[in-house]
């Protein structure tokens, strides 16, 4: 359960900011320890959503060996999450909060 939860965390994730004119601004952060846990587990739960062949303990089950061994949807969805910011990684210097 601790390598699953592990492997499904976060480090960085993006954050908007508008700015003037309606313009939004994305840029990339570290998330904390309480954030990288809050999203690890909102993405093991979404990944349970889509998937609604068997009942919630057996999916549970298969989903956290999946994600031990890197091989389930959670760990893509963690892994677009980082390809988007690097993407906007040119923006890390408008953190003024």
């Amino acid at each position: 359960m601790k390598k699953s939860l592990i492997n499904s965390s976060p480090v960085l994730a993006i954050k908007q900011i508008k700015r003037r004119k309606k313009k939004v601004k994305e840029f990339p952060f570290i998330l904390k320890k309480n954030l990288r846990l809050f999203f690890g587990l909102k993405f093991l739960l979404s990944s349970l959503k889509l998937n609604k062949n068997n009942s919630f303990s057996s999916n549970f089950s298969d989903e956290i060996l999946l994600t031990s061994l890197n091989k389930s949807n959670t760990v893509k969805l963690k892994k677009d999450l980082y390809e988007q910011s690097f993407q906007k990684k040119k923006y890390a210097n408008f953190r003024w909060f």
